[in-house]
């Protein structure tokens, strides 16, 4: 990996940035501005062309398509706003406070002529609580959702949207980048970007690596629970929308940085990967000749020697200094006015991480149940083994988004996103391998891996309200997106070493265990998606209609190189593979020819496939009230068209559906603050490539094959929903839903039932059900005493229970072994329950912010273990975090955050017969970190 390359970039786009943006005009800092929203009092919408004027001046304009308006360049002091809007009772505010350099906010309500109320005067409150704000959307919206502002983001001390998507009700992440919702992940969430579909930068899942996107570029992020016609139909546990930044309300810049002590790190030296091939050799392009007829002829030993010796001879990681954890950032936001008043809005971002993890003191092991329950207490070992592993990360993120509104009523966007990651790992195991070594001999394993990733995104966007005053709503999007994986040079070298007899020696058994390897892989995917939709009111409902095309195509391509030898191995890995190609003054013997070690390419055309999937659809849906004024009926159906295949040189898959996928959803106004919410909706989830590529690749981190089914299916859901809501305050919610979903076709990974080696596979269970309830809550508490006003307290608890039925062949081998067994298991990555906890205090006066953050999620399935021995549980982890900041003057905010607090352990684990059999442990360790933000 060139880790300098990278930090390169970012040094020299900050500067760029940084030159071009720093001068910010003086004469901003001496005025200020009002800004708000206007909407309906009785229906939530936002008014367009409302009209919004300062009695005795000259100073008025007119809301926007999102019902948003912005007076801008005005003298400090105290003002009078106007509010009014065809067919609505006017609205005067008073004490509207205006000071230099600020933003105030306000955002207010219009009561329809029907009501019978004449104009209102009402003193100004300021508002600027994003969350809130959030939480009004919410009890508005037509489906169950829950949102994360920019405001909660920041307050946790989030670095990506992985982060952030840890307070979602429901939700965890795995792998520290994927989410799964609901006990749901991989093909059953779907991830967008500023509502187009986002496609996966992982060739092994179909799950968008959330890590991907730093938090200093998001506005929101929504995940909706429920299905309405107008989303995608290929989401079960949660459709995420991840919202980028569109008009600043005043011009700023902003630079953050910060440093992280690791304590599983210190200061020590960390495994890390010694330098690897950024690329295949141009030598071997031509072909590498076999080792037979090198032997003899001496064209080929000179091409097979230079083959040999363009691989650098590092094979065994080194342990290297670790730099301490640092972050840093720049951001920019301004609202010009141009061609004459028209406003032009731009954010452009900058951000680089870099963060290096490690352990000393993992274990990993492998346990079998060799025969009956009846007759065995104990499970076999496989494999227990010493782990020390070191990972590195380097993590650079840009964003650019132009908005710009010819007309109040219509708005064009462009975003473009380039994120890149690139990260090592470093991994050496040592111990026990009786599954191979029947003497007691010592088992050694090193793993080295450089993951190279990109995703980079161009979106054009356009809102457009036609016909007057009508509100007739035209909304349209066109992303194109490029992600890609690359995975230079992974190597692989396993050796054991015998003591018996009293003298060591060190062997290299291809017998055994895979030969010294090395992996050049490279995974290419592009997508293009276009979506639009026409919202059209008709009396007191609006009916939207609107269309999608998502196209998508992927390459990936493997090569595979092993070592073969001709000479023994004497324990000192880096002579060893030094001494590669001819031995010296063999040519000049003459034949046959004397090789150390050699490279002989072994790649096979059934690990490389090619694949595409096109989805095409359209929808209709009407949002209405029925029977009732406060019963709000949103329902619909989308019909959606999915050709996918995968073309390979084994075998070619193809799955072409047309499906129709219905919806309704209703929302019982209770009260004006409270809901009560029923739901139907048919979704759909499709394999991944992955999945769907019938090609055999190798984890060496579990010692298991890996292959693709090209017969899958894809998997049809019905969803149930029903929620309670209550927004009791600004900023308040009390809420309990409940859910099932009934699977049929689920797609699962399992072992092989027949296979004689360890290997995956992937098949089409007959049916499963996943069923539960979630709670949520936040409140302040100065309901208790005044004293604590300033104190807020939220949470969520998510309940799930799910089943899934085992495949009868499965079943046969394990009940072959224990009669008694079910025949059905959980979801894999299924929690039966999750909980997250909050107690914040914010002083918005005195700039203070101190937050506790607590979670826990219960045991979930890890791997489905080869028949008849005990799955394998990820272990619950009590986390609890501290995050605090304090604003000092001169544009300058401290923040301090504590992770980890409690120490968990990352735990993987087998249990059988009230003994506990550990798979994967290792110490996560705590980290502490300073940051420093400074605002012009």
């Amino acid at each position: 990996m060139n880790a300098g390359r990278v930090r390169r970039g970012a040094y020299v786009a900050v500067w760029m940035l940084l030159s071009g943006l720093c001068i910010v005009p003086a004469a901003l800092a001496q005025t200020g501005s009002i800004t708000g929203v206007v909407v309906d009092s009785e229906t939530g919408e936002t008014l367009i062309g409302a009209t919004v004027t300062v009695p005795g001046t000259e100073m008025g304009i007119t809301t926007d398509l999102d019902g948003r308006f912005q007076l801008g360049n005005m003298e400090p002091g105290t003002y009078e706003l106007v509010f009014s809007y065809i067919g609505y009772h006017s609205k005067t505010v008073q004490g509207v406070e205006v000071s230099p350099g600020q933003v105030t906010e306000i955002n207010l309500t219009l009561s329809p002529e029907a009501i019978g109320l004449g104009e209102v005067v009402v003193e100004a409150e300021a508002v600027r609580n994003a969350e809130a704000a959030l939480l009004r959307e919410r009890q508005k919206a037509a489906a169950v959702s829950d949102a994360i502002s920019a405001e909660l983001i920041g307050r946790s001390a989030s670095s990506t949207a992985a982060d952030a998507l840890k307070k979602v009700t429901g939700a965890t992440i795995l792998d520290g980048k994927y989410i799964n919702v609901r006990g749901l992940e991989g093909r059953y969430v779907n991830t967008q970007l500023n509502g187009a579909v986002l496609p996966s930068a992982d060739p092994d899942r179909n799950s968008v690596p959330l890590d991907l996107f730093p938090s200093n570029l998001l506005d929101n992020i929504i995940t909706t629970k429920t299905f309405t016609p107008d989303q995608p139909g290929s989401f079960t546990g949660g459709n995420i929308n991840i919202g980028t930044r569109a008009f600043p309300d005043h011009s700023t810049l902003t630079f953050s940085t910060s440093l992280t002590y690791d304590s599983q790190i210190g200061f020590d030296d960390v495994l890390h990967a010694s330098g690897g091939l950024e690329h295949i050799p141009d030598v071997v392009e031509g072909g590498i000749p076999s080792i037979a007829s090198a032997l003899t002829n001496k064209e080929a030993a000179e091409r097979l020697d230079a083959a040999s010796r363009a691989f650098n001879p590092g094979m065994v990681p080194v342990r290297q200094s670790a730099p301490v954890n640092q972050s840093y950032s720049v951001a920019y936001g301004n609202r010009f006015d141009v061609l004459g008043g028209r406003p032009l809005g731009i954010v452009a971002s900058l951000s680089y991480d870099q963060d290096v993890t490690g352990h000393d003191t993992g274990t990993v092991g492998q346990y079998e149940l060799t025969g009956p329950v009846s007759t065995n207490d104990l499970l076999s070992t496989e494999m227990n083994l010493t782990d020390v592993a070191g990972g590195w990360e380097e993590l650079l993120g840009g964003l650019v988004n132009l908005s710009f509104r010819p007309h109040p009523k219509h708005e064009l966007g462009v975003n473009l996103i380039y994120s890149r990651a690139e990260e090592t790992f470093a991994r050496m195991q040592s111990g026990q391998l009786p599954r191979n070594l029947i003497r007691g001999e010592i088992f050694e394993t090193s793993v080295m891996q450089q993951i190279e990733r990109e995703l980079r995104t161009l979106q054009g966007r356009g809102e457009h309200v036609l016909f007057g005053n009508r509100n007739v709503r035209l909304e349209w999007n066109s992303t194109y997106t490029q992600t890609s994986q690359g995975e230079p040079d992974l190597r692989i070298f396993s050796s054991h070493r015998d003591t018996t007899g009293g003298e060591t020696r060190y062997i290299i058994a291809p017998s055994l265990y895979t030969r010294p390897t090395r992996y050049f892989r490279d995974m290419s995917e592009s997508s293009w998606s276009n979506d639009f939709s026409l919202a059209v009111p008709i009396g007191s409902a609006t009916v939207k209609i609107g269309s999608s095309y998502m196209m998508k195509d992927r390459q990936f391509r493997e090569r595979r190189f092993e070592y073969g030898q001709t000479t023994g191995y004497t324990g000192n890995p880096d002579g060893f593979f030094g001494n590669a190609g001819l031995v010296e003054g063999s040519l000049e013997a003459g034949a046959p020819y004397e090789f150390g070690n050699y490279i002989q390419e072994v790649t096979q055309r059934g690990n490389n496939y090619d694949a595409e999937q096109t989805v095409g659809a359209g929808f209709a849906m009407i949002d209405m009230p029925l029977f009732l004024s406060n019963l709000r009926f949103i329902g619909g159906l989308r019909a959606e068209y999915t050709d996918q295949f995968v073309l390979n040189a084994n075998r070619n898959g193809r799955i072409e559906e047309l499906d129709l996928l219905p919806s309704i959803n209703l929302v019982y106004a209770l009260t004006d603050n409270m809901n009560a919410r029923l739901a139907y909706g048919r979704t759909l989830a499709r394999p991944s490539f992955r999945e769907f590529a019938p090609f055999n690749s190798y984890d060496f981190i579990n010692s298991v094959q890996i292959i693709g089914n090209p017969e899958l299916e894809r998997t049809l859901v019905n969803n149930f929903d029903a929620r309670w809501e209550w927004f009791m305050r600004t900023g308040e919610i009390l809420a309990v839903s409940a859910f099932y979903k009934d699977f049929s076709n689920p797609i699962e990974q399992m072992l092989s039932p027949g296979a004689v080696n360890r290997e995956i596979t992937y098949q089409n269970a007959a049916e499963a059900t996943v069923a539960g309830v979630e709670f949520e809550a936040r409140k302040r508490l100065d309901v208790l005493a005044s004293a604590l006003s300033n104190f807020q307290i939220g949470g969520n608890l998510t309940l799930t229970h799910s089943e899934v039925s085992i495949d009868p062949a499965e079943l046969t081998l394990i009940r072959g072994k224990n009669p008694d067994a079910p025949a059905t298991r959980e979801l894999q990555g299924q929690s039966p329950y999750v909980v997250n906890l909050d107690l914040g205090y914010a002083h918005p006066d005195a700039g203070t912010n101190v937050s506790v953050f607590y979670n826990v999620f219960g045991k979930r399935l890890d791997t489905v273990a080869r028949a008849g021995t005990p799955d394998l549980y990820e272990q619950p982890r009590h986390t609890l975090d501290l995050v605090a900041s304090q604003r000092v003057p001169f544009g300058v905010e401290i923040r301090v955050s504590v992770k980890n607090i409690l120490g968990a352990d990352y735990e993987v684990l087998q249990e059988y017969k009230d003994r506990t059999y550990y798979t994967y442990r290792y110490d996560m360790g705590r980290t502490i970190s300073l940051g420093l933000k400074y605002t012009l």
